[in-house]
Parts: structure tokens; sequence; C-alpha cells
């Protein structure tokens, strides 16, 4: 009896070891495609482009005020530092909100904690937690401030070919439950 008890614990013991080497496989096979890149660009965004300092245009897609679509609005962001600094300044622009035409499409809250472009294209665009903490919700408020982004990146940068959403360093799941984020957003499938 006593070497039966023996046996069910070993049993017991040896399963359990194995079950903790599966987890431990499927956990790093799950994280491996979510590992970040380690080079983030850090750079401080001026309030206003005073003269004498290189601009370039950019194009910024805000939510239409009175329907599903999107309006575009021409903006100056300061020039220089490569296409991810540039990326940056653009999304800060575009959280500012519209100038004229318009309504937002990130809450105004929303910062850029850094972002980057890797040798495909993606960039990957990290956000604060501001971004879903002050986010409106909803199916078409999640798919406007996306498609918002998406669209601006893309028409704004030929570079960027895909985007990956972080928060405040780690993928993004989801914005409000509707939309998957868990892998790279191609942006012309959302032009």
């Amino acid at each position: 009896m006593e070497n039966d008890r023996r046996n069910v614990v070993l049993w017991v013991v040896v399963a359990l070891i194995v079950m903790a080497g599966v987890a431990a496989v499927v956990v790093r096979d799950r994280t491996r495609d979510r590992e970040l890149p380690r080079q983030m660009v850090e750079e401080p965004v001026a309030g206003r482009v005073s003269e004498g300092v290189e601009t370039r245009s950019v194009i910024l897609f805000f939510a239409a005020g009175n329907s599903d679509g999107l309006v575009r609005e021409f903006r100056e962001i300061i020039a220089g530092g490569g296409v991810a600094a540039e990326a940056k300044r653009t999304v800060i622009a575009l959280a500012r909100g519209p100038l004229a035409n318009g309504a937002p499409a990130i809450p105004r809250e929303t910062t850029v904690e850094g972002v980057f472009l890797d040798s495909e294209g993606c960039l990957y665009l990290d956000l604060g937690r501001e971004l879903r903490a002050f986010h409106w919700g909803g199916v078409s408020g999640e798919w406007m401030t996306i498609s918002s982004i998406l669209r601006t990146l893309g028409a704004s940068f030929p570079e960027i070919r895909s985007v990956r959403f972080l928060e405040e360093g780690h993928p993004m799941e989801t914005l409000t439950g509707h939309l998957d984020l868990t892998r790279r957003l191609w942006v012309d499938d959302w032009r």
C-alpha cells in the first residue's frame, strides 16, 4: 500500500513537471513574436514651429464631425531626426486635434512614449495608457482612432508599410475590445 501511494505521488510530480515544461514552451513561443525593438526614438516636440526651423508638410486625418468618415488636414511639423522622429511628431499633432474642420479621433491626453521603424517598414508606435483611459469607446470610435492613425502615417510617410501598436512598451491587444491589435496592421488595408 505504501509503494502504491509513492507511485501515485511520483506520477503526480512527473505530470506537474511535464505540464510546467509544456506551459513554458507555449509562453515562450507566444511571446517570441511580441519582443519589442530595443531602440525607441525619444525626442521632445516643440509646441509651435518658429521661423527659421525646417518643416515638412504632413496630412492628418480626423473624424468627420457629422459622419462616419475622415477628413484630412494639412499641417507643418518640425523636420529632421528621421522617419520615426517625424512620425512621432505627426501622431502628437494628430492627438492635439484639428485646427479647422473635423473632430478629434484620438483623446487629447494621449502621449507618444516612443517610436521605432524597423527595416521592413513596420513602425512600432508606443502610446501611453491615456489613449485607452480617455477613449470614448465603441466599435466606430475604435475604428475611427485606428483608421485615423494608419491613414495619417500612410499618407505622410511612404516608408511606413505597417504599424504595430504598443501601450507603454507592451504589445496592445485591443483598444476598446473590438479590433485585434496583436499583429501589425498594414497601412494599405486602411486606405
